[in-house]
């Protein structure tokens, strides 16, 4: 999840500003809200409200597409919500976000095939190596929607900016949804234990992630957000919420790239 080539300069001087904070909406959820109730929802039984979300979130795209795909920073996600996860002891102490949106002229399924049945080292060879994956799951009644939900693990070696290597391990839920702008994907992710970096200036303490693939005139726009606890006080908060943005974006490019060569 945690993927970057963010601009050498940026890093090395810690000068660059991190993203403008989510602007406050009269009347609706802004996006921040959106993406940490999508993200503690997800596994619910009825859809009703994440369907109700991303009707919101189209409302919000269609008055700030522009700025969305440039970037956010949000707020981190409640106790309630990281508790839920797992058996892990988690803490949300000191955890920020970033928010960001890319524009595909791929359906939503397809991207969804990509993301779900192919292996990643051929979509990110610059950076996945040792890319595994266990099917928890159906893969082929997901692939068919004759089921919702997928769920998967995933091993892999990332490879970072400043030839920083970070081995992770990442459960991943995957959701159908039916929309009345058409089907949408919902995928959340989250690392069980700190991935093992191979810089000490970069320490991960938590890692969550939320992946909204939404139909958009003739493709889908994504909206990718990741919340961190970042325990390293040396680099700054923006300099990192500037690399996961940068990393979000360019994965987004390397699957439209892919997504172009079928």
């Amino acid at each position: 999840m945690f993927r970057t080539t963010a601009p050498l300069a940026c890093l090395l001087l810690m000068a660059c500003p991190g993203p403008p904070e989510v602007p406050e909406v009269a009347d609706q959820p802004d996006l921040e809200e959106l993406a940490a109730e999508l993200f503690a929802h997800h596994p619910d039984d009825d859809p009703a409200l994440l369907v109700e979300d991303l009707g919101w979130l189209v409302s919000w795209l269609q008055d700030y597409e522009a700025e969305t795909r440039e970037g956010y920073q949000v707020g981190g996600l409640d106790d309630a919500t990281i508790d839920a996860l797992d058996a892990q002891d988690r803490s949300n102490e000191d955890m920020f976000g970033v928010v960001v949106g890319t524009i595909s002229a791929h359906s939503v399924e397809d991207a969804t095939y990509a993301m779900v049945a192919v292996d990643q080292e051929e979509i990110h060879a610059d950076n996945y190596s040792d890319y595994q994956v266990d099917y928890l799951s159906d893969l082929s009644c997901f692939l068919d929607r004759s089921c919702l939900r997928l769920e998967l693990t995933e091993d892999y070696t990332a490879h970072l900016l400043l030839g920083v290597e970070s081995t992770n391990h990442t459960q991943n839920q995957y959701l159908w949804l039916e929309t009345p702008s058409g089907l949408a994907m919902l995928h959340r992710a989250w690392l069980p234990w700190p991935p093992e970096i191979s810089m000490s200036w970069l320490a991960i303490q938590e890692q969550l992630y939320l992946d909204v693939f939404l139909p958009w005139q003739g493709g889908h726009y994504r909206v990718q957000t990741t919340w961190l606890v970042h325990e390293q006080q040396s680099v700054p908060e923006d300099a990192v919420m500037n690399m996961v943005i940068t990393g979000m974006q360019e994965h987004s490019e390397n699957l439209e790239a892919w997504l172009d060569g079928q």
